[in-house]
């Protein structure tokens, strides 16, 4: 064996911020698996100043920006690189743009994709937010799910 092994993190007893930070400490250089859904959270964001004549109670959202972000399992994946650890992700996407998009970002990260299956029976889950702007704030208007929520066979 060459090198020292990680040294284990503290089991969590209690939420002392000591505590907190030992295990933080601790993280860096340890392996995670992620396995779960891994999926595209897209964002649309933009004014809407008028209502729609067809259902009055329904706002007309003007887009003025768009984003796309690594979302559920994947996200989870982004946020323990960032604290140090190494990741080895597990799960399915659609063999589609969208889960291309995720796979390069995640391998961008450094994240081991290995484990993630390019299925072509079954599209990338795609969550988009639409949200209205109002100065510094924002109001959730609507979520639109593309996805395939069918066990996997």
């Amino acid at each position: 064996m060459t090198g020292a092994a990680p040294s284990e993190p503290p089991a969590p007893a209690d939420t002392d911020p000591g505590t907190l930070m030992a295990i933080l400490d601790a993280f860096p250089g340890h392996l995670v698996l992620v396995i779960g859904d891994f999926m595209l959270d897209r964002y649309v964001y933009g004014s809407a100043e008028r209502r729609n004549p067809e259902a009055p109670e329904v706002p007309v959202l003007r887009v003025e920006e768009r984003e796309n972000r690594v979302g559920g399992a994947g996200f989870v994946a982004l946020n323990i690189l960032k604290l140090g650890g190494q990741v080895a992700c597990f799960g399915a996407l659609g063999n589609d743009s969208p889960g291309a998009w995720l796979k390069d970002k995640l391998e961008e990260a450094g994240a081991d994709v290995g484990g993630v299956l390019h299925l072509d029976n079954r599209p990338t889950a795609v969550k988009t937010r639409f949200l209205r702007r109002f100065g510094n704030q924002r109001e959730h208007l609507l979520r639109v799910d593309e996805e395939d929520d069918s066990d996997l066979t």
